[in-house]
Order: C-alpha cells, then structure tokens, then sequence
C-alpha cells in the first residue's frame, strides 16, 4: 500500500513529498522527484491512500445511466435514512420527487449521484455499497448535514492535498473533546475549521469516539474521501462559498486579505479563470481530466514560508489597504478617566454581549463585536494603542474583575463578565443613552421585531434611594434610570463634596445596606460613585421586559430572573425511525405556544400539538410545541423570520444518534 510510485526522471516534484512529509532520515525521494525530504524509510506515501478523487484515472467516467421514478424514489428514501439531520424541505429541494438524476460509475467503483441541468454532484457512494455521503455543494446548502470535526486553518492544505484527517490536528473550544459528541467507526463527519461555517472535505471516522478518548485523541481521525477543488467538486460548476476558499488552503470567514496573501499572486479559483502556466497553483480542471500532479509545489513552498509573516488578527482587519488614501485616526484617550478607546469600546462590546454566546474566543470577539461597536469616523489599531496586544488588554480587563478568561487551545477566551462591575454599568448606560436597547439585544425579521430590556426591581430597604423618582412599589428601573436616581439621592442628601460627581459620603441608608459588618465602611465615608452603583445594583432584583412587534402590533412581556433562549430540540422517539421536533421557553418572549402551532401548520405545512412542558415545576404553567420529524432547520429560521427572535436567543439541538 505504501510502495513508491514510479516516476520518469524528469518529473517534476509529486504532491506527496511536500503535502505529506514523514518523519524520519533526511533522503531523496526514490521516485525521481529529486528532493531532498523528510520521509519515512518506506518512502513517500502515494495519495490514493486519502482522497478517492484526486488523479484523472479515480475519476474517469465508465458508465453512465439515467435513473427511473422508482429508483428515484428509493435513492430519497435512503437519504432520509442515512441522513437524519437532512429535512423533508431539504431534501425536496436537493432531490425533487420528479427530478432528473443521473448515476455515473467512476474507474475507483464510486457511484456519484448528479441532479439537475447543469448536473451537479449533490452525493456519491464511494464503493457502489449503498453508503452516501454528501458533497460538498450539499453540505454548503444544508447547514448541520454532518456533525463536524474542527480544525486549524494550517492544517487544511494537508487535507485539501488529500491526507486523512489525523485527531491531533483538532481545535476545540472550552468544553473540549465533548463538543464533538460521541461516534462510532465508519459515520460520516464533515471537516471544517471553527473560524468558517462552510465544510471542505467529508469522509468516515476510522474510530469510536471511545477509542479516541482512550488514546488521548491521537490517530486517525476522518478518512478523506472528498474535498474542496478535487475532480468530483470539478464534475459541477466549480463554485466556492466565499473567498475565503482557495485551492491551497482555508481561511478564516471573512479574512480577504489573509484569502488573497495565502495564494500570493498566483492563487486559483476553480471556475473563475486561472492562473499563469509558469507559476499557477493548480492546472486548469475545465476538461475534468487534470492530473493532480500538474500542482506547481515551488510556488506552495514559498506560500509556507510567506505564512510565518502573518499578522494574528489583533487590529482592524476591516481596514483594507484600498484605504490607504484617508489615514485612520489612531485610538488614544477617549473618556475623562483616560482610558484609550480600544479599552472603552472592548468593554462597550462586553456590555452588550449576551451570555448565551459566551464561552467566546478573543480574536473572534474583536473581530465581530469590539470592531463594529467603534464610534463613526474612527478606527481601532490594538497596536498603536498603550496595550500593543489583544492578550496585555484582556489581561488589564481581568485585573479590573470586568471578566475572566482562560487559554483554551493555545486561544484566549473570554468565559464569564461580571454584569455588576462599575464599567460593565457606565457602558451599559451609555449605551441606554444613545438609544440602544439596556439589555441583551434586538433582533428583526419579515414583519416582526424583538427587543429586550433588562429591568431592576428595589428591595423594600433601598427604596429610599428611589423615592425622588416618583414610582410606586413595583416599579421597575433601567440601568440608566438606577444610575439617576442614585445620584439624584446623593444631591437631595448633599452627599456630594463640592462640585465633583466622582465620589460621595456615606449615609446610614447607604452605610447599612451596602455593606456588610465585617466591612469597614461606615457612614460619613468617602466612596467611588462606580463603586457604589455596582453595589446597588447587586443587590436588585432583575427582570426582563420583552416588546414584541407583529402585523403593526405591539405586545410587552416581563419576566423575572435571567432570560432563558428558545429550546429548538429534535429527539429520537424509535432508534433512528421516527423523530419529533419540541419547541420550548416560548414564555420567556410572551409567545402564544397555541397561536405558533396554527402558523407552523399553515406557513410550513407542519402539524403541531400543544401540551404542558412536564419538565417545568407543577406550578408552571408553560407550554411545549411538539412535530414529528426533523424540522430543526426550518423552525429555528421560521422563529427568526416571522417572530423576529434573534439568533443569540434561540438554542437548537439535534440529540439524534
């Protein structure tokens, strides 16, 4: 299986040697390329042990047939067997019942399954055993077809150069090996790199998820059967899902200029022209009968090397050199306690930050909320800030107790914010003041919105403190109404020393409630207003006012206690026969579990029942929504688009086998 390929001898360097080095002596490749590499003493692994569809001869057409409506009717059929996750809309979409499919047997005996005009691989059997596994168009259109497997965009060229995916190039986030799940030999995983939604290759486990915990998560991992840019993705129109996908690797979703610099000048995209003979990074694949050997691997070398150079992004990666014309104003000082504004706007960001999206990776968190929290007309450039580094800022951040954090796979990552710090407050105010929603967030769909507000509630001994504003006994309170009505009780007391709004003394209301005995403050003390604020707002009672708007009409809803999201949970009722989508903590929003069931059955021709969620105490008197089938993909979008609900607060699970 391992023998050496037979090279003339002046064959230009195979893809094996520098996509797959083995460790071992230094020697020259005893195929003829005439490199000196790395390599095993048994020589230079062939790539026909990964990817089923790199060479021309894998993929050469032998026969080709039409199939009839019967067979149709079994290949969906089976989809919806081997398939769980794929949904009845899905798979009408991808496969209609009176749909022209065409079967094509290739020389490797892979059945490739090709659907429409032009024909597109939707789905192949890789032995002609009944076994069917997406590609990857299929996997870019169905969102959560196959559990993934993550990885390091340093890793995917292995993969894209058709390695089998090894179970230390794994990247996990905060809850480990567990957010994989469990697995058994032979299911089938896509690979995807966390960074980016879109899958590049798919293919069998080759063992147990048992068997990967007992050997420490070392050894193979995925079998690479199909990637991104090999000859089966070559047989549809060659399209990518966004320009972070290039032949050589996979970047980051959004990372242009990592995209453009990761393929130099002669980077290809299939489909959309090509590149110079001399330097291209792949041979044209127009004709479907390229041979994986025509890569130029001195250009993928010099591409390895240029990628030390790579800066991490810790600035604005939304800044691009095409701005080069209007220089950015640098971040400097930008309130009256000096703090620089890519502090300010990072806390700023933490205060809108709902929890449900933490545990949340630095860079990720810079990148898609502190960036788009910037005021207009400026820019945040970390290096030119006093911190120089993300990491020196999130360390300042967790001196301060605003959060804490903790390297999870050699990634700061932010795990908890303290709500009640002095800064999470003033930001969280500021916010209020500028017209921002107080609390976690607002979403908008076809006709509806959403927002949420998060409102305090006094105690009966701080009462006092709000008695200058006039509201009754359950009154509820913003944070920046909080704020008010504290300094509002400072100046009627004259706790304020001189013109100065920093700090206040210290009455025996504030004394007694704040603070406990075994602490030194006393009345007649000098304390930080900050201070003191988060301290009463420790001690309120929170609540959350939900205002939904649907058809022009408004309705309000507030609940006491923490927000909890929408549960979206699809069960398996008979061991993989029959499946039943549950919806609940439809009374977290004031939602009508009764009235979305009648607009399931008659928008998504879904039917539905209402019962009492036993899961909730006797006296609770909440609702869950059940369906049969799978419909988690269409419930969750369906809850976005005619409710409004944001994403952040909608928790979709599929606990399928």
């Amino acid at each position: 299986r391992l023998a050496t390929p037979a090279l003339p001898p002046a064959a230009a360097p195979c893809v094996p040697c520098v996509l797959l080095p083995r460790q071992g002596e230094g020697r020259a490749h005893e195929g003829g390329c005439g490199l000196s590499l790395a390599v095993s003493k048994r020589g230079c692994r062939s790539v026909a042990g990964g990817t089923m569809f790199r060479k021309a001869s894998q993929a050469e057409e032998k026969s080709r047939n039409k199939l009839g409506g019967g067979d149709v009717k079994k290949l969906r059929s089976e989809l919806a067997k081997q398939l769980p996750a794929l949904s009845s809309s899905a798979l009408d979409r991808l496969v209609p019942k009176k749909a022209d499919v065409t079967v094509v047997k290739c020389a490797n005996k892979a059945l490739v399954y090709l659907v429409g005009e032009p024909a597109q691989p939707i789905f192949f059997d890789p032995d002609g055993r009944g076994g069917l596994f997406p590609t990857v168009y299929v996997l870019w259109e169905v969102e959560g077809l196959l559990p993934s497997m993550p990885t390091h965009s340093e890793v995917s060229p292995r993969v894209l150069g058709g390695a089998d995916f090894m179970l230390p190039g794994l990247k996990l986030g905060v809850r480990g090996a567990a957010q994989l799940g469990e697995w058994e030999r032979g299911d089938k995983r896509c690979i995807t790199i966390p960074e980016n939604p879109y899958p590049f290759a798919v293919g069998p486990t080759q063992g147990s998820s048992e068997e990967a915990q007992e050997n420490n998560l070392k050894g193979k991992g995925i079998k690479t059967l199909h990637t991104y840019g090999d000859l089966l993705w070559a047989m549809g129109d060659k399209s990518r899902p966004s320009a972070s996908f290039t032949p050589e690797r996979i970047f980051p979703e959004g990372d242009d200029d990592g995209a453009a610099g990761g393929g130099g000048d002669d980077g290809i995209v299939f489909g959309e022209g090509s590149a110079d003979e001399g330097e291209g990074a792949a041979a044209d694949n127009s004709d479907g009968g390229a041979e994986i050997e025509e890569f130029n691997v001195s250009v993928f070398a010099k591409k390895k090397k240029k990628k030390k150079k790579k800066v991490v992004v810790e600035s604005s990666s939304s800044e691009s050199e095409s701005e080069e014309d209007e220089p950015a104003k640098p971040s400097g000082p930008a309130d009256e306690d000096g703090r620089d504004m890519c502090e300010v706007v990072f806390v700023r960001a933490l205060a809108a930050l709902p929890d449900v999206e933490l545990p949340v990776v630095v860079s990720q968190f810079w990148s898609s909320k502190v960036l788009p929290a910037r005021p207009e007309g400026t820019s945040l450039d970390i290096k030119a800030s006093p911190f120089k580094k993300l990491a020196k800022l999130l360390k300042t951040l967790e001196k301060k107790k605003i959060l804490k954090s903790k390297m999870v796979r050699k990634e700061d990552t932010i795990i908890a914010v303290d709500r009640s710090h002095a800064d999470i407050l003033r930001a969280t105010t500021v916010a209020a003041s500028d017209g921002g929603a107080c609390g976690k967030g607002k979403g908008k769909g076809s006709g509806a919105e959403v927002n949420v507000e998060e409102l305090y509630k006094p105690t009966s001994n701080l009462r006092p403190i709000f008695e200058a504003q006039g509201a009754g006994r359950d009154a509820l309170f913003s944070a920046a109404q909080v704020r008010a009505s504290l300094i509002e009780y400072a100046e009627d007391g004259g706790l304020f020393d001189g013109a100065a709004r920093h700090t206040l003394t210290l009455d025996q209301t504030l004394a007694k409630e704040l603070y406990g005995k075994k602490e030194p403050q006393s009345a007649g003390d000098e304390e930080d207003v900050d201070a003191l604020l988060a301290r009463v707002m420790g001690k309120l009672k929170l609540h959350h006012r939900v205002s939904m708007t649907r058809d022009g009409e408004t309705s309000e809803h507030t609940r006491k206690g923490k927000l909890e999201p929408v549960n979206v949970t699809v069960v398996d009722r008979e061991k993989g026969r029959k499946y039943t989508t549950k919806i609940t903590n439809l009374e977290s929003f004031g939602i009508d579990a009764q009235a979305l069931a009648v607009d399931l059955k008659s928008k998504l021709s879904i039917g539905a029942s209402v019962a009492k969620d036993v899961h909730k105490s006797k006296d609770d008197d909440a609702l869950e929504v059940s369906m049969q089938g799978n419909n988690l993909e269409e419930v969750t979008s369906f809850l976005r688009k005619e409710y409004g609900l944001p994403a952040a607060f909608i928790k979709g699970a599929n606990k399928c086998k």
